[in-house]
């Protein structure tokens, strides 16, 4: 296939697979709920966006919040991995802004999985000890090696 009819079938498949429509309430929802994430963590909307990653620009956070253009999923995701903000609460299925589950009896589990985190992140820094230490080990094992008393 050569280059032109390449470039023809991509523009013709692009044409007809239909983008999803977020409708104009869903986008002033999102757009509410972002402003109001932004604001409770008394970040500028450069701030906010810096805190999110170099790929998301001030003007996106800007767009989104005067309801010009939809949150993407992969934006969904960050927020809520970056600020602990439950899906749930951007598609308005609750009002708690937390990113916790309940179990069977009603019971939270965020205080036993942030305490988790904590241990957990404990554990990887002790790790993080313990292979630079290694690594020490090895060099002066070379060192040692290679010195002309034991050759």
């Amino acid at each position: 296939m050569n280059n032109i009819t390449e470039k023809t079938t991509v523009k013709q498949h692009r044409k007809s697979s239909p983008k999803p429509r977020i409708s104009p309430k869903q986008k002033s929802f999102f757009a509410e709920r972002l402003t109001k994430i932004r604001l409770e963590e008394n970040l500028t909307q450069e701030q906010f966006a810096a805190r999110l990653g170099n790929d998301i620009s001030k003007q996106k956070i800007y767009l989104i919040e005067s309801g010009k253009r939809a949150l993407n999923t992969e934006l969904l995701y960050k927020i809520c991995m970056t600020f602990d903000i439950s899906a749930d609460y951007f598609f308005g299925r609750s009002n708690n802004r937390k990113n916790h589950r309940e179990d069977a009896n009603g019971d939270r589990r965020g205080e036993e999985l942030s305490a988790l985190r904590e241990e957990l992140n404990s554990l990887c820094k002790n790790v993080a000890s313990i292979a630079e230490k290694v690594v020490a080990i090895e060099t002066n094992a070379k060192t040692l090696l290679n010195h002309p008393l034991l050759n």
